[in-house]
């Protein structure tokens, strides 16, 4: 069916090794992400090794995903809720 296609399309891209990041580890390192717009893994981590992982959250006024087209933010303001 043409979900499946796209489904399979998305998962392609998704998980191309050439797009992927590779960080090679030393003792003073962090690393940031956005898990809004990232996806994300822990890979090539010896069985028995010591992770230290804490999380924060940033709270402000910005938004989510990528800006929307000028027309797409009218529409939206036109747009009357019954």
């Amino acid at each position: 069916m043409e979900g499946d296609v796209l489904l399979e399309d998305v998962i392609a891209h998704a998980t191309d090794e050439s797009r992927a990041y590779y960080h090679k580890w030393v003792a003073t390192d962090l690393v940031l992400w956005d898990n809004w717009r990232m996806m994300h893994c822990a890979r090539g981590v010896p069985a028995g090794s010591y992770r230290h992982m804490q999380r924060t959250t940033i709270v402000g006024d910005y938004g989510q995903g990528r800006l929307r087209d000028a027309r797409a933010i009218i529409n939206d303001a036109l747009r009357v809720n019954v």
